[in-house]
């Protein structure tokens, strides 16, 4: 969410984001199966796999033919 935020003042640095997503990362190599944030990651790659997209819209990445550009 704070990365998202319009202020570019409240959004964290490069450096704050590395560090977190390096801490997820351990989190996620543990063998521990009571972590909290591994479980989470987890559930959401689940969920993610269910989420309907709708092929029409506008608003999502697409190929374009560069040939058409020159």
């Amino acid at each position: 969410r704070r990365c998202m935020d319009p202020n570019p003042k409240n959004r964290p640095t490069a450096k704050s984001v590395s560090l977190q997503v390096g801490f997820w990362n351990e989190e996620m190599l543990s063998s521990n199966e009571d972590n909290e944030i591994k479980r989470q990651f987890l559930e959401w790659d689940n969920t993610s796999q269910i989420i309907n997209t709708n092929k029409n819209s506008s608003l999502i990445s697409k190929p374009i033919d560069t040939i058409d550009i020159l």
